[in-house]
């Protein structure tokens, strides 16, 4: 789990992304899930399935083969992206 921007006790577990208008539950679109693996690598994502279910996934099923920035020398599934400056 990673620290929350701005909230350092509080731990992101766990997310979902829900439409106005009583659409309810979506899938992160793209760029949503690109941000997602870079700063939370670990979050597990609630989306519906083909039966209309609810279901947790990990990022690495919702964003399979993702984009890793070239900037970027080290990527940890638990701690996401590790800048070389650092």
């Amino acid at each position: 789990m990673d620290s929350s921007p701005g909230l350092s006790d509080a731990k992101i577990a766990v997310i979902v992304a829900v439409a106005n208008d009583k659409r309810g539950v979506i899938s992160p679109c793209g760029r949503c899930r690109q941000m997602l693996m870079d700063y939370y690598p670990g979050i597990e994502v609630i989306v519906l399935d083909e039966a209309g279910e609810l279901r947790l996934v990990e990022m690495k099923e919702l964003l399979p083969f993702a984009y890793v920035n070239s900037k970027w020398t080290n990527y940890d599934e638990r701690e996401g992206l590790k800048n070389k400056e650092n």
